[in-house]
């Protein structure tokens, strides 16, 4: 093995020369002197360099023109949060004054509200003319002493009983219409003695003759009371109900208008004017509703109409446009021979059922008389014609 190894080592030394002489680092350095000479200089591309500058120069106008135009491009997150802050504060000032407003409105609602809902009790010390509690307005107070009374107008329906005390009528509210009176602050209802003012007319107008009587009626009672007499008193306090009185004019007249009602027509038809109406009474509407039918005035007819959702009068809008409403060659007709017949016609009974509601009662040529409906606008003072007036 020993031998194999040595003669490899002189087979490699006598092929491959290991040794460095004179000659071979002759050439050596002949070789660097010739390299150094030949090299290269260093070259700049002017093309690329020429590019990067049109580029940089470009990025540098935008960038200038970007800022001239849109200044708050760069500002910070710091003062965009600032303005963010500031636009919420000028949102929930305007948010703040919008809520004002609203608070205005609802305040003047709560006070409509007031007039006409439930449960508004008034202190005796301090009630004033001019106050309104439920709907019902003060109209005069009397102080004596421990004893304050007040004097209410107005209007309420109140649903109770009757009861005899001795030979003096008594009225007892029901529960659901109690909160529609107006009650002293220190006063229990219970404790209340509740009379009538024009009992007669009550114990008239519901066959009211003793207690006996109204024990065979068996029903219940609605008031239409119009006044209230209310005396204070820590040791009890007593009331005294107005109720309204139903009201009737017979009239010996002719559905035709008189001079006089025939130059308020006119004036109204050429105004609409609703003021024209006041200190008509309901049988002058009545003849106004059926001489603007038989001429064909339509807008008069329309006018003459209680205004509003509530009554179910349509607005404006639908009865002149809606063919439902058109009166056409037909109805027209008919209402030129209902003319006809009402122009025989010598006897009209005005009733008033209510401070809102009258009728105007006529035979024709029926079994039952005809009635005729209308209704007063209080915020007008006038009267007008119920929707549907015929009943």
């Amino acid at each position: 093995m020993d031998k194999q190894l040595k003669d490899l080592k002189t087979n490699y030394e006598d092929n491959i020369p290991t040794s460095f002489t004179d000659h071979d680092k002759q050439a050596v350095l002949e070789k660097i002197k010739r390299t150094e000479h030949k090299q290269p200089a260093k070259v700049f591309p002017f093309y690329p360099k020429m590019l990067t500058g049109v580029v940089l120069a470009a990025l540098i106008l935008i960038i200038v023109i970007s800022v001239n135009n849109q200044p708050n491009m760069f500002i910070g997150s710091s003062d965009e949060s600032a303005e963010q802050h500031d636009m919420a504060g000028v949102d929930e000032s305007q948010s703040e004054q919008e809520a004002e407003i609203s608070m205005e409105d609802s305040t003047s609602d709560s006070d409509m509200e007031i007039r006409g809902s439930v449960n508004a009790r008034f202190v005796p010390e301090s009630v004033r003319v001019g106050d309104y509690y439920g709907t019902m307005e003060v109209v005069d107070v009397n102080r004596q002493g421990e004893k304050t009374t007040v004097k209410f107008n107005g209007n309420m329906e109140l649903f109770g009983d009757f009861a005899f005390e001795g030979d003096q009528l008594r009225f007892s509210p029901h529960e659901n219409t109690i909160p529609n009176i107006p009650l002293a602050s220190e006063d229990v209802v219970d404790d209340i003695l509740f009379y009538l003012k024009n009992e007669e007319f009550i114990r008239s107008e519901y066959s009211i003759s003793d207690q006996q009587s109204l024990e065979n009626s068996n029903q219940e009672y609605l008031l239409d009371v119009v006044g209230m007499e209310y005396t204070y008193s820590p040791n009890g306090s007593t009331v005294y109900l107005e109720v309204f009185e139903r009201v009737s004019n017979t009239y010996e007249t002719t559905i035709e208008l008189s001079k006089e009602l025939l130059a308020v027509y006119e004036q109204y038809k050429s105004s609409l004017d609703d003021r024209e109406l006041r200190n008509l009474n309901p049988i002058d509407l009545f003849k106004m509703h059926y001489y603007a039918q038989n001429q064909d005035d339509e807008e008069v007819l329309y006018s003459l109409y209680i205004q509003g959702d509530m009554y179910g009068t349509p607005n404006s809008d639908k009865y002149f446009n809606d063919p439902f409403f058109e009166r056409d060659d037909t109805v027209k007709e008919n209402e030129k021979m209902l003319y006809q017949k009402l122009l025989e016609v010598d006897v009209f009974e005005e009733v008033y059922v209510s401070q809102d509601e009258a009728i105007i009662q006529f035979d024709l040529d029926t079994p039952d008389k005809k009635a005729f409906r209308l209704i007063k606008d209080h915020k007008l003072d006038v009267w007008k014609v119920a929707w549907l007036p015929m009943q």
